[in-house]
């Protein structure tokens, strides 16, 4: 009997196990900057003052596999500094896995002339005919990132099963002038249930 109980206790538990992360897509951070750069990857149920990982300079990635929190999405904070506060200005990989997985680059939290990357350029790439995300060096307004929290056309989505691939600095060095083309234009807000903890 405690044999019976024990294996169904355990089978069980494997519907909760996976439950965080159903899909197996992983979110990375490629740093191909000539500097470090420090990630906090927190959300409604993690936390931390201290950095998750310090992603070495030249090619130093991060890897994670999509978790579900509690409530709302994932915000992998990305500066230049090894701390938080209001001194320091930082970038967003934001995700969020519901139904697929929704995914968008944020500088809300730095102003637009001191956001850590945008000097050196930003894309974010997910599985095959997903949108890409390219934040341009020296386009310190880049439209395709969130500059404020209501900027929902940032919001992209792909199969849930797609990594989500951010590279840092990915025109580095930044040109002195560069044309930008045509912008991208507003599509129809399709929402985003990510969350922005401070």
């Amino acid at each position: 009997m405690q044999v019976i109980t024990i294996a169904a206790a355990l089978f069980a538990a494997i519907p909760f196990a996976s439950a965080g992360n159903p899909s197996g897509g992983r979110a990375i951070v490629i740093n191909q900057c000539d500097f470090d750069v420090y990630l906090w990857s927190i959300d409604a149920d993690r936390v931390s003052s201290k950095p998750t990982t310090c992603i070495t300079k030249s090619g130093g990635t991060y890897e994670e596999r999509y978790r579900v929190p509690s409530t709302g999405g994932v915000s992998m904070k990305l500066a230049k500094a090894d701390h938080l506060g209001p001194d320091v200005h930082i970038t967003q990989f934001e995700y969020t896995l519901a139904g697929n997985i929704w995914y968008d680059i944020s500088n809300v939290d730095c102003t637009t002339v001191a956001c850590p990357f945008q000097s050196y350029g930003m894309t974010m790439r997910a599985g095959s005919g997903c949108p890409v995300v390219r934040c341009h060096a020296g386009d310190m307004t880049c439209r395709e990132a969130y500059t404020e929290w209501n900027d929902d056309w940032a919001s992209k989505a792909c199969d849930a099963t797609s990594d989500v691939v951010m590279t840092l600095c990915s025109e580095q060095p930044a040109p002195e002038k560069r044309g930008y083309g045509a912008r991208v234009g507003r599509v129809k807000h399709i929402g985003h249930p990510h969350i922005r903890p401070s």
